[in-house]
């Protein structure tokens, strides 16, 4: 039997800077997850901070801005506080909360009857951009998740396991973050103002912050022994102005024939960078779970990958890991990786098991009996979603819930 508009759940999203053609994988996650749940059962609010397009083929998905003045440190805690209020004011019973920064007003949420569903994408106290009073904040709000989240969702085992000894709390789900197979249509379209031609160039994608190691991947690009005609490509830029980003700058300098900075890259172009690469790096010495390895991975691109606990559990069987944070390593496997030659069916087996490990569909299935609570449910007939696959945390007290 259909249900009326109002018998829907009211969920509201917080963490989002935005949803459309922004870095960062909270916004990556936020513009397809909510996609993929059923306009019939769930009515959703996205609270955001930045000027974002509708989702337009999502009916059921709303944005409302929060005015917040823009500050590394003080931001994301004055966004969620006045986040959980509005969405208290509007009648939202159930908040999906994105990432340790934006649990600081749980105890509030909590007194105000909200439901909490809580996603942890890694120990954010451990970025380098952090000082000391940050990361007791980003603790307090590790606490905060433990205790007031109704359910708390890990995106691999690693996050989970290391949750489970800070907090003591061990009934975490694990559920990754999800990819789509792009169209061959949209691969076409690699950027005109770089002026690069397919597999003569490495890629990183990513926001420019120290735990992305970019500074180690430009030394070790330029040292490597490459042909004269390689170029790197770096997709991204800063969120604030600071010591990083003049650091790139000024590795950089002199070497704009080689070191091609093209800024934020979305869509079509994006998926193009992806498609014709000739290597995909990520130095990163801390990730949750790179959106943008899961979408280089899916278009078939020659992974390049620090070793860090998140990427392994990524690149389980494709991909060249490398030591994080050693630039000897990095320029090694550049140098070997550039030329070892790759059949097309490699290439087509890592297609495949991207599309199979990381299915949007099997996050929402796994995904949407959370956020429905136990008294709603969803029936698996109620939509046409496969069954998850993931696994939970190992010390975790009861079974994932299966279907939506």
């Amino acid at each position: 039997m259909p249900h009326s508009r109002e018998d829907r759940l009211h969920l509201g999203v917080i963490g989002a800077r935005g949803i459309g053609a922004l870095q960062g994988g909270i916004e990556r996650y936020c513009s397809e997850f909510y996609r993929h749940i059923p306009a019939d059962r769930f009515k959703i609010t996205i609270f955001v901070r930045k000027p974002s397009k509708g989702l337009e083929d999502c009916k059921n998905i709303n944005l409302v801005r929060i005015p917040i003045l823009k500050s590394s440190s003080l931001e994301t805690p004055l966004y969620s506080m006045m986040a959980v209020l509005t969405a208290y004011a509007m009648g939202v019973k159930v908040i999906h909360v994105h990432g340790l920064s934006s649990c600081l007003p749980l105890p509030l949420a909590r007194l105000l009857g909200l439901r909490i569903i809580v996603r942890h994408m890694g120990a954010e106290y451990d970025r380098v951009k952090w000082n000391f009073l940050a990361r007791r904040l980003l603790k307090l709000g590790e606490y905060f998740c433990a205790r007031y989240a109704e359910s708390v969702v890990c995106l691999n085992s690693d996050i989970a396991d290391r949750f489970a000894a800070a907090t003591g709390r061990r009934d975490s789900v694990v559920i990754p973050n999800g990819v789509s197979l792009p169209s061959d249509e949209a691969a076409e379209k690699l950027p005109a103002n770089l002026a690069i031609s397919p597999d003569s160039y490495a890629l990183a994608v990513g926001r420019f912050v120290p735990e992305k190691n970019f500074h180690q991947l430009i030394s070790a690009f330029l040292t490597a022994r490459l042909p004269s005609s390689a170029k790197l490509v770096l997709a991204g830029e800063p969120d604030y102005p600071g010591p990083y980003a003049r650091l790139i700058e000024s590795l950089c300098q002199g070497h704009e024939d080689r070191i091609l900075r093209a800024g934020v890259v979305c869509g079509d172009e994006l998926v193009a960078l992806y498609r014709h690469t000739r290597l995909f790096i990520l130095p990163s010495s801390h990730e949750g779970m790179s959106f943008s390895l899961l979408e280089a991975g899916i278009s078939g691109a020659r992974l390049v990958v620090s070793d860090i606990p998140s990427n392994k559990e990524v690149c389980q069987n494709f991909g060249r890991l490398f030591p994080v944070d050693s630039e000897d390593g990095l320029r090694d496997a550049l140098e070997q990786e550039w030329g070892r030659p790759r059949s097309q069916r490699e290439v087509d087996a890592q297609i495949a098991e991207f599309r199979r490990r990381f299915d949007w569909r099997q996050v929402a299935s796994a995904t949407g009996p959370l956020l429905a609570g136990p008294s709603r449910v969803l029936k698996q007939s109620e939509v046409e979603l496969v069954q998850p696959e993931f696994p939970q945390s190992a010390d975790a007290k009861e079974p994932a819930k299966e279907g939506v």
